[in-house]
């Protein structure tokens, strides 16, 4: 088994913060944030939270000459559809890429690989090695070209023209571990690129994902349920609930 594909969205603003309506469909465990950010200034601002629940930074800033990279991510993000809050203290003008993903029955998702890199050829391309079946891969990519790439390899999120660069984005969902390339095709050009890999971790025993609560219930009112003290992932009130026997 491996990840499935859930849901994506795009949002371009300089509002500060840029909120970026997404939404997670029941069992999402893994959210993504991909950000191309116009010139070669880096966002200034905490870090992107969705839902109140603060994102985790694969990799970035990332910076080229006409654009900058960044990737964060959520694990066991909140359920429903909510805003990524992305602080941008500096006005600049953001490119906004999500999307989520599901982690097979009993699994939760976390991150596996990630690399980067900056260039001015053609064909901008990254590879990663996996080192468990199943990953959700991802790249974020800024081109300075005037026109976007023709085509690319891998499962189109967005590629969209912006005027004198683009902001791109594609992911695959990898069945057996190994090496996995992501290229795209375009003329030669300044580019910044991040590719990550997510790989499905099993639950501990014990551990089982009940509902999703923006507040806590009533711990009270429950016999056999209570919030972990060590929950093996940390989220929004972790998002996790323990049950008991």
């Amino acid at each position: 088994m491996a990840h499935t594909f859930d849901a994506k969205a795009r949002k371009t603003g300089a509002a500060n913060p840029l909120l970026v309506s997404h939404t997670c469909g029941s069992g999402a465990t893994l959210l993504v944030l991909c950000l191309v950010v116009k010139g070669n200034v880096a966002r200034t601002g905490l870090a992107p939270s969705y839902n109140g629940a603060t994102m985790s930074r694969a990799e970035g800033s990332i910076i080229a000459t006409e654009t900058n990279c960044e990737m964060w991510y959520l694990v066991n993000p909140s359920i429903g559809t909510y805003n990524v809050s992305i602080p941008n203290s500096g006005g600049l003008t953001l490119y906004a890429i999500t999307s989520s993903y599901k982690a097979q029955a009993g699994y939760t998702s976390a991150l596996d690989v990630v690399t980067y890199n900056t260039g001015t050829t053609a064909n901008p391309s990254l590879s990663v090695t996996t080192t468990v079946n199943g990953d959700a891969v991802v790249d974020s990519l800024g081109d300075g070209l005037n026109t976007p790439p023709t085509a690319y390899n891998q499962v189109l999120l967005y590629s969209t023209d912006d005027g004198l660069y683009s902001d791109n984005a594609q992911y695959a969902l990898q069945a057996s571990l190994g090496s996995i390339t992501f290229t795209w095709t375009v003329a030669a050009d300044d580019w910044c690129m991040i590719l990550a890999a997510f790989k499905e971790v099993v639950l501990p025993t014990g551990w089982r994902k009940l509902q999703y609560f923006t507040e806590p219930p009533t711990i009270g009112t429950f016999n056999k349920m209570k919030f972990a003290s060590e929950p093996p992932v940390v989220g929004a009130f972790n998002k996790l609930l323990y049950e008991g026997e």
